[in-house]
């Protein structure tokens, strides 16, 4: 009995201290675990705050331990399968077998057993987080900062600055879970290698439908009725002249308020009475070359562009987009402004004194200047000093504090929306919302797409909006609405 309790001891020595690779596992799998403790109590109890802290804690060590017990296995496989020594006094029939009489024994496997169950626990605890931790936002952003940046800045000024990026972009169910970690793989690689896009493409071919995602908040059914809208922007005067435009908005519902009349934007393009296709005329869809309307009756119309060179009818379904949110609503979040509606927006907001004579001139000119001068901040101090300098020196001087708070506030405008090291610039990504800064509506809306039969997609601009007041100076139904 004894021999055999010796030879089983000397077995499990065998397997467990001189395989050269489970010595190894052993060792990283456990520095690992160690590690990983000692990493998500620096988090836990914030002694250290960084996002690179989550990669280590939650990526790189997991996958360092994942190896380290891996290398076990195998060590202890390969081990296994060696023949036993002859000079060492090993019985083969006799190699593996563990006697739990022995205390010793017992010891050593309760052992096993206990340190099994602690990377179990690890690694499904960790596997767990590390998967919330590759869908939040602090992972999205700011990990792959130059590639991201742009868009973690737009998305921490927009209306959807509390809602996570996975949420939107993921959304819920498996299998859009699953695509999205597999196209992460490809994003991991291009990043590493240098090899993406500047800027970022857009649109994203393989994003997920808005009904799968914004219609969980966004019910389109509900969008009913008229909104009045106040857009203000200022002239280049010294007086920096306010200049209101009010709109009644034609929001309409997804299913003609309820009635199936087509009244309003969202009745056309959301009516559950027909389906819309385009065919894009261009890689970013701001040309439509084909809009092909599906009605419930079964007829169909095709709205080709002036010049397309294809019998409209002939071209298959499964070219062509099916009509979503996005794509009039293409920057929901990553919201990137021209250099007028930045400004206009923060003199709107008083983030900029729009009683400093002539800022909305001089603000503009710099603002421009600066994405071709390689010291942007420089270019914009250099601009407002100088513009001053030569029509008001006093201001220097009289409003040195306002003038400097207006030099701060157009660096934070210029970096908000100009990127050079993604190649991003005024008004690269434009926004669909109107058509002020791109076609937007009169991709199709232009009276140049129509069928066979000569019937053309609207341009009435009275479809979409009516219009109270257009650049006006303090007018009274703004005063009378309350919004001045």
């Amino acid at each position: 009995m004894a021999t055999l309790n010796q030879r089983t001891q000397s077995a499990i020595q065998y397997l467990a201290f001189r395989n050269g690779l489970t010595i190894f596992g052993s060792t990283l799998a456990t520095v690992s675990a160690l590690a990983i403790i000692f990493m998500v109590l620096l988090g836990l109890f914030e002694f250290v705050n960084a996002a690179y802290l989550g990669i280590i804690s939650f990526l790189l060590l997991p996958g360092m331990m994942g190896t380290g017990l891996v290398c076990v296995a195998v060590g202890h496989y390969v081990a296994s399968r060696r023949p036993a020594k002859a000079d060492e006094g090993e019985d083969p029939d006799s190699f593996l077998v563990i006697d739990l009489r022995k205390a010793a024994t017992r010891r050593t496997v309760a052992l096993v057993v206990f340190l099994t169950l602690v990377n179990i626990f690890l690694v499904s605890a960790v596997g767990f987080k590390s998967v919330e931790y590759s869908e939040s936002v602090e992972f999205c952003g700011t990990i792959c900062h130059t590639v991201m940046e742009p868009e973690y800045a737009a998305y921490l000024d927009s209306p959807h600055s509390k809602v996570t990026c996975a949420e939107c972009h993921i959304g819920p169910g498996a299998d859009w879970f699953v695509k999205s970690k597999i196209s992460g793989v490809g994003q991991v690689f291009a990043v590493m290698f240098d090899t993406y896009h500047k800027p970022v493409l857009t649109p994203v071919d393989n994003l997920r439908p808005a009904r799968d995602t914004c219609e969980e908040c966004h019910w389109p059914e509900k969008f009913v009725g008229d909104r009045v809208k106040v857009i203000r922007k200022y002239s280049e005067d010294e007086a920096n002249t306010e200049l209101t435009t009010i709109l009644v908005m034609h929001i309409g519902g997804g299913g003609g308020n309820g009635g199936g009349t087509g009244n309003g934007i969202h009745d056309w393009h959301v009516n559950p009475d027909r389906t819309t296709l385009y065919l894009p005329g261009s890689d970013d869809r701001q040309e439509i070359a084909l809009v092909r309307v599906k009605h419930a009756d079964g007829t169909v119309d095709n709205f080709a562009q002036d010049g397309f060179e294809r019998d409209p009818a002939s071209v298959p379904d499964t070219e062509m987009q099916v009509m979503d949110c996005i794509d009039c609503h293409n920057r929901p979040t990553h919201i990137f402004y021209g250099p007028d509606d930045a400004l206009n927006r923060a003199m709107s907001r008083g983030e900029i004194d729009n009683t400093l004579p002539y800022i909305r001139k001089a603000g503009l000119e710099a603002l421009l200047g600066a994405e071709r001068d390689p010291d942007p901040d420089g270019f914009i101090r250099r601009s407002i000093t100088q513009f001053y300098e030569e029509n008001s020196p006093e201001l220097l001087t009289s409003r040195k504090d306002t003038v400097e708070s207006a030099i701060v506030r157009l660096n934070g405008l210029f970096h908000r929306n100009v990127f050079p090291k993604m190649e991003l610039g005024w008004n690269t990504h434009p926004n669909n919302i109107s058509h002020i800064n791109s076609p937007g509506c009169f991709r199709c809306h232009d009276e140049t797409h129509t069928t066979k039969e000569g019937k053309a997609i609207s341009q009435d601009c009275s479809a979409c909006h009516q219009v109270l007041a257009w650049d006006e100076e303090n007018p009274q139904l703004a005063t009378d609405l309350g919004v001045l």
